[in-house]
């Protein structure tokens, strides 16, 4: 009989020592506040992360303000509060909290500050109709500083319009927009904080045709290959422009500057090219097709170019490492 009961009393203190080792799971808890007035704002999204790198949880704020972030372990989080397509500077990695083992942090609250805006339109400049669905973004000019990475986009609405909110105080910002087959168009703002500076319009102009175009079609029979993309970038591989080809294979980015750009061009099937080192002279249009062989008679191949011809280079089918890989070559 002894020897049954210290045999339970052993095992029952391994198991209430072995519990007293595990994580107890905690929350952080406050309120997001909207500068000059002190209400809450409903809506904001707060994302703790584990460090820089580690697992993240997130909670939207409440009609007050309020939110409560659960399933917390113990440990160093970074709070961002963002709230898109609002007057609001959305931020990342605000805060920097404790959180201690086997306790909430409460009252973790945080001020939300109001931007400046900017507004306008993007017209076609011959007839200057609108052009909807066109991403416009501001990049701050600290863009490059660790955890301050700060981008904020719209797209134009059916009129061509759109409205950049939230923009912090800064010296300036980088204002771009993206066409489909034209060249990326940029130019530098000023936005004083809180306030809205309109009318910075862009004009599209399409008869510049200093550009690339070319035609992307099957080897073995010619015919067209539609909905490839084909980006075009300068020499050391900044994003100059983007483009689809259309149901004839072909395709053009018009606007470039003179000089000398790289070509990739990728597809839905698993094809991925960079062609490198292509000119473009004003007032020209450079020449660039692409042919492709059909899927299943190429495998595994790390050399896909092959010229067929002046300005028109092979592309052989390779697919991709998974669905959710980057383009590139296995």
């Amino acid at each position: 009989m002894k020897k049954h009961l210290g045999l339970f009393i052993f095992f029952t203190l391994l198991i209430l020592g072995t519990n007293s080792y595990a994580e107890v799971y905690t929350a952080i808890t406050g309120k997001v506040i909207a500068e000059g007035t002190g209400e809450g704002i409903e809506g904001v999204l707060v994302n703790a992360r584990k460090g820089v790198d580690g697992l993240q949880k997130t909670a939207y704020t409440k009609k007050d303000g309020t939110y409560v972030i659960e399933d917390l372990a113990s440990g160093e989080y970074l709070l961002s509060f963002t709230k898109q397509h609002s007057r609001f500077i959305n931020e990342l990695y605000a805060l920097r909290v404790i959180l201690p083992q086997g306790k909430n942090l409460t009252n973790v609250n945080y001020i939300m500050e109001v931007g400046g805006s900017v507004s306008g339109k993007i017209l076609n400049a011959e007839n200057r109709s609108p052009i909807s669905n066109i991403e416009v973004r501001a990049w701050h000019k600290e863009i490059l500083k660790p955890l301050n990475y700060l981008s904020i986009f719209y797209y134009t609405d059916s009129d061509g319009s759109y409205l950049l909110q939230g923009l912090p105080k800064t010296a300036q910002f980088k204002l771009y927009i993206q066409v489909p087959g034209h060249a990326i168009m940029s130019t530098y703002i000023e936005v004083p904080k809180g306030q809205l500076v309109e009318n910075i319009d862009f004009m599209v102009y399409w008869n510049n045709i200093t550009g690339i175009s070319g035609k992307i079609s099957y080897i073995s029979d010619g015919q067209p290959i539609k909905g490839a993309t084909i980006s075009i970038g300068t020499s050391d591989d900044v994003h100059i422009g983007r483009t689809i080809s259309d149901e004839n294979g072909n395709y053009s980015i018009v606007g470039l500057e003179p000089g000398i750009y790289n070509v990739i061009f990728w597809h839905k099937k698993g094809v991925f090219f960079k062609k490198d080192l292509i000119k473009v002279e004003p007032g020209k249009s450079t020449n660039v097709n692409f042919v492709m062989t059909l899927p299943g008679q190429t495998s595994n191949l790390k050399n896909i170019l092959g010229p067929l011809g002046m300005g028109s280079y092979q592309v052989k089918y390779l697919k991709l490492m998974d669905k959710t890989s980057k383009p590139g070559l296995i």
